[in-house]
């Protein structure tokens, strides 16, 4: 009889550990992460078998330099949100100023870089003599920050389940979209999906998914540097 009811007992306790947030935020993060690794592969193979060898070197030059401008524009507020998020009494304005605050330290750097291409990087300097890849670079640099800031405000909310929708939209408009850039932008076609692919990810994620996580959420611009300090 004990080892009759040794499945149920099993299963009465997984049940209990789905119950937990702590348990299906860490199921939600795994799930996230599998998503954006199985399905950013296949975006590479797509790319592969349409662009050139040539082309697929300058766009992951470019989307590496992206990655890099992200990184600085976040400046920590990532991990800040996940830290003192929980306990603002003000989450909506704490999430918008560090939304804003992120976003012009990006277009602060992407911009010097973008400018630096004809010297660090002259066969990138196609980036900075057109006003529409420059503008692009800055915009999707942009984007990449402030999509990374969201998806640290659904954890820090214990909400992982809207970062793992945010990847899904993300990774699945991805796999089309160069398809449609392939005989138009060239190398930046495959940038041009990636960035429109996180802006896409972005946009339901401030208007969609935000509002879930913290009530009455409304992006706007905010400057609360006491709000900050007082987090």
């Amino acid at each position: 009889m004990p080892d009759a009811r040794r499945p149920q007992a099993l299963l009465a306790s997984a049940r209990g550990m789905l119950r937990q947030s702590l348990y299906t935020n860490a199921i939600h993060l795994i799930l996230a992460q599998a998503t954006m690794a199985g399905l950013g592969f296949f975006f590479w193979v797509i790319v592969a078998r349409y662009y050139t060898a040539a082309e697929l070197g300058y766009s992951s030059a470019i989307l590496s330099t992206i990655s890099l401008m992200a990184f600085i524009g976040h400046m920590g507020l990532d991990s800040f949100l996940v830290r003192f998020m929980a306990g603002s009494e003000h989450q909506d304005r704490l999430v918008n100023t560090c939304l804003t605050y992120a976003a012009l330290a990006t277009a602060a750097a992407a911009i010097i870089a973008a400018s630096g291409f004809p010297l660090l990087s002259p066969r990138l300097a196609f980036v900075s003599r057109q006003p529409v890849f420059f503008a692009a670079f800055v915009c999707f640099s942009i984007v990449a920050t402030l999509s990374g800031i969201c998806g640290s405000s659904f954890i820090a909310g214990r909400q992982a389940r809207y970062l793992l929708l945010k990847d899904v939209v993300y990774s699945g408009t991805k796999l089309f979209l160069p398809l449609l850039f392939v005989h138009h932008f060239h190398a930046f076609g495959v940038v041009a999906s990636w960035g429109l692919a996180s802006a896409l990810a972005l946009c339901a994620s401030l208007l969609l998914f935000m509002p879930r996580v913290i009530p009455g959420y409304l992006p706007r611009p905010s400057f609360g540097a006491r709000l900050v300090r007082r987090a």
